[in-house]
């Protein structure tokens, strides 16, 4: 970036643009009663003078590009008068500038406006669209036309602002006449009127905008309720998975405990109907002789043993069986929880699982 003197030029160079913007448009409209402009010659000579301080900058830049204040900062104090190629490019720059800008106001930008064709209206149709012509710009004739010719109407000086007196008669040449008018407002009353323009443009602005951002806050409540039914949907759908696995696993765990039962059931009549067996074996084996009788008595200990093993194993394989009935109810309920997404729902239905679980173990212990 350059220096904060240039910014300080800079930031004057804008604030007079402004006042000079302000007061010619002042001066203009509110100062100058009349202005003609017949060619265009002022605006074609503004565009060339604006050829030079392009061209400044131009070698400005040129003057940057080689190193700035950097380069000239180890100069002696009279080599800046010596001719150095550092201000050959600067002018070489400034020169290119000056050309190109020259050559594109002189060949390109005529290419773009279009040549005016003369006019082929008459002067009675001129004449009735102005209001000042060759008879009523000068005060003299007006006089003459008045109280030596006597004419009926007469012509009427011509004064700006003054357009509506004049009255349309032919036979001397006045064919302008304009009996409404819009008359001029005062500069208080045109600033008031500009100012209340533009807070009327404001409010509706902002009447514009707060219109836009209720409509966006209406669709925003429409997604966050259309989001929740979803979310509550979801929360349904997942709550009767999980609570419809949980009596699945409980009718598993019934299935299971009463498998044990059965089994446990059978494993004591065995036991039951063998240890009366024995009993009658030793009953028979009383009323025979004493070897026989201990014979008996060691067979029927033997039958009572193998019958009491069979129960066992019998017993075991059934707490086997409603042991692996009971882990994998318990797997199935798990895979349940992890499917669901929502924390109320999950804790409820593990709690309900595991009581189940719980109950269906001590049936089995029982």
């Amino acid at each position: 970036l350059t220096s904060a003197n240039i910014w300080w030029l800079f930031a004057q160079l804008i604030t007079s643009c402004t006042v000079v913007c302000v007061w010619d448009q002042y001066r203009f409209l509110r100062e100058s009663q009349r202005t003609k402009f017949t060619t265009n010659m002022m605006d074609v000579c503004a565009q060339y003078l604006t050829v030079f301080p392009c061209s400044v900058l131009a070698g400005g830049l040129a003057f940057k590009y080689q190193g700035g204040q950097a380069m000239v900062r180890g100069w002696a104090r009279d080599e800046f008068f010596h001719l150095r190629m550092e201000w050959i490019y600067i002018i070489v720059a400034m020169l290119a500038h000056a050309v190109v800008h020259t050559l594109l106001l002189y060949v390109v930008v005529p290419l773009f406006v279009s040549e005016e064709q003369p006019k082929t209206s008459s002067y009675r149709e001129v004449a009735q669209e102005n209001s000042c012509n060759w008879f009523n710009a000068n005060p003299v004739h007006c006089l003459r036309s008045l109280h030596y010719y006597c004419h009926d109407p007469p012509h009427i000086f011509d004064y700006p602002g003054r357009s509506y007196l004049h009255r349309e008669n032919p036979d001397i040449h006045a064919y302008y006449e304009a009996t409404t008018f819009e008359e001029e407002r005062s500069l208080f009353t045109e600033v008031m009127s500009r100012f209340k323009r533009n807070v009327g443009e404001g409010v509706e602005t902002i009447h514009l905008v707060s219109e836009k951002f209720a409509s966006s806050i209406d669709g925003g409540k429409e997604a966050v309720l259309h989001v929740s039914e979803k979310v509550a949907s979801s929360l349904g759908e997942a709550s009767g998975k999980l609570f419809g696995s949980i009596d699945d696993g409980k009718e598993v765990v019934r299935q299971a405990s009463g498998k044990v039962a059965s089994s446990i059931g059978e494993a004591s009549e065995k036991v039951f109907s063998s240890i009366g067996e024995s009993a009658s074996s030793v009953r028979q084996s009383a009323a025979g002789s004493l070897s026989e009788r201990t014979d008996g008595m060691h067979q029927a200990s033997e039958k009572i043993a193998s019958s009491i093993d069979e129960s066992k194993f019998a017993m075991r394989r059934s707490y086997d069986e409603g042991k692996s009935a009971l882990l994998n109810v318990s797997e199935s309920v798990v895979s349940s929880f992890r499917g669901v997404r929502f924390g109320g729902v999950t804790s409820q239905s593990s709690e309900a699982a595991a009581s189940s679980i719980d109950e269906g173990e001590s049936s089995l212990r029982r």
